[in-house]
């Protein structure tokens, strides 16, 4: 059956319900009192009484209406729907690609992020690490014990802070971005640009580029292309008229040629630095950069997958902007910048203050150390040298850390994965099911997890399908 958006197609069953043709689509029970669901059992008033969620499948058909539940080995019931009857729908699981929910809660708070290295990322407050384990508090899922082989990096932006720019186009808000070339419009909670050929972009004025940012943008194409976008850091004309500005460190990321590329523009010159050609046959993509102005290593991973490692040699002195844009229609979900994080071995073999095999730590003053261990306990860090031995710090001098990559392991694929993303944070676990207080399911590095509902955005399905 083919599905432009809408439901086109039905068989109608003796016992009254209604069945896509090819059974992977939608079941729609007839009326019956108000309020009742498919069981029999009253519908619950859900996190936010009147607010409308949006369940999308994998072929592309949407239903706008309230979700009652959703049960990873059945169905997902939405209530009503916006369309010419009264009652509910039921979708199964394995048909889904996303939920939309209306998220009640204010945008989450917490001093602290921990970074895993499949790409998810939590804020909270850390209370304690050690080789094994970092206990967080969380506003959206209480205390979590995370393990310690899926940690890339802790960030404590809240002592002494860095840069960060986090986008809320899920609320309706453009800022802290704004339009710089093209015509961008928030639809659905993305930013999207529909012009095809022209360069569009966006750009945010990021005035702490003396220290190393990271870019991590999701982004979709559409019906005709694969993902397409260009990220530049250091950019010191952004409303000029070409995509990397007239001076500036640039990514290109085109999935739709399978091309990945990077380089610098200077005096609106353009310096390529690498080119990759990698299959990459996805509608949607995670990419991200990661650039040290001090030694002028760029890296960039598209789906977590690295695409480049160089050094720029002739990098930029000076610039305040970072720019995302493409000349492709595309949908932008999320934008995050922070600064002051590198990778372990950034750096290579020039910077001495860097060790292969050891953890990184950044302090508040810019200064850097090399550790063996590191534990937190009591609000005080325990820093183990090769050098002195054993050194107590305060936390609050401590800005980042980024752990020793050997031993690192990315968690366990499940069949069931969800990616649950909140307000400011993003989860990867195992859905059991979903009521009107709580997301239920379990993490491979994490364990038993409980996510409230109305902290919750959106929840990805079948991730790996494809």
């Amino acid at each position: 059956m083919q599905r432009t958006g809408t439901i086109t197609a039905f068989l109608v069953l003796a016992a009254g319900w209604i069945v896509s043709a090819d059974a992977q689509g939608i079941f729609v029970p007839p009326p019956r009192a108000e309020g009742d669901v498919l069981d029999g059992a009253r519908s619950p008033a859900g996190p936010v009484a009147g607010s409308l969620e949006t369940v999308r499948t994998l072929r592309g058909s949407e239903l706008t209406g309230r979700v009652v539940s959703i049960d990873a080995e059945g169905a997902l019931v939405l209530a009503d729907p916006l369309l010419e009857f009264t009652g509910q729908v039921a979708a199964p699981v394995r048909t889904l690609e996303l939920v939309r929910l209306a998220a009640a809660t204010q945008p989450e708070a917490g001093p602290d992020t921990v970074t895993i290295t499949n790409g998810d990322c939590l804020l909270g407050r850390i209370v304690s690490m050690d080789a094994d384990s970092v206990v967080m508090d969380t506003p959206s899922a209480g205390q979590v014990t995370i393990q310690r082989r899926v940690v890339a990096q802790a960030a404590f932006q809240g002592k002494g802070g860095g840069l960060a720019l986090n986008s809320d186009f899920e609320s309706g808000r453009m800022d802290p971005w704004k339009a710089v070339q093209g015509d961008w419009k928030i639809v659905r909670g993305r930013i999207t640009c529909s012009a095809r050929g022209d360069f569009q972009a966006l750009s945010v004025r990021a005035d702490q580029q003396d220290e190393p940012v990271t870019v991590e943008v999701a982004v979709e194409g559409n019906s005709m292309d694969e993902p397409s976008l260009i990220v530049s850091v250091f950019c010191d004309d952004p409303e000029q008229r070409m995509p990397f500005g007239r001076n500036s460190v640039w990514v290109s990321f085109d999935a739709d040629d399978d091309e990945f590329s990077s380089g610098t523009s200077q005096n609106g010159n353009q310096r390529p630095l690498d080119r990759q050609y990698k299959d990459f046959d996805k509608q949607t993509m995670t990419a991200k950069l990661t650039y040290d102005p001090k030694t002028g290593r760029l890296r960039y991973w598209a789906d977590g997958q690295l695409m480049g490692d160089v050094v720029c040699k002739d990098k930029p002195a000076e610039g305040k902007y970072i720019t995302v844009g493409s000349y492709y229609p595309c949908s932008i979900s999320s934008i995050r910048v922070s600064g002051g994080v590198l990778a372990a071995e950034e750096g290579g073999q020039a910077d001495s203050a860097l060790a292969k095999d050891a953890h990184l730590i950044q302090f508040n003053n810019k200064d850097r150390l090399t550790v063996k261990q590191v534990t937190l306990a009591d609000s005080a860090f325990t820093l183990t040298t090769a050098a002195v031995g054993e050194v107590k710090c305060e936390a609050e001098k401590i800005f980042g850390i980024v752990f020793n990559a050997t031993g690192q392991q990315p968690p366990r694929r499940q069949a069931n994965d969800v990616i649950v993303q909140t307000s400011a944070s993003r989860l990867t676990f195992q859905l059991k099911s979903m009521d009107g207080q709580w997301l239920v399911g379990h993490s491979d590095y994490i364990g038993d997890v409980k996510v409230r509902r109305d902290a919750v955005k959106s929840v990805k399905f079948n991730l790996y399908s494809e």
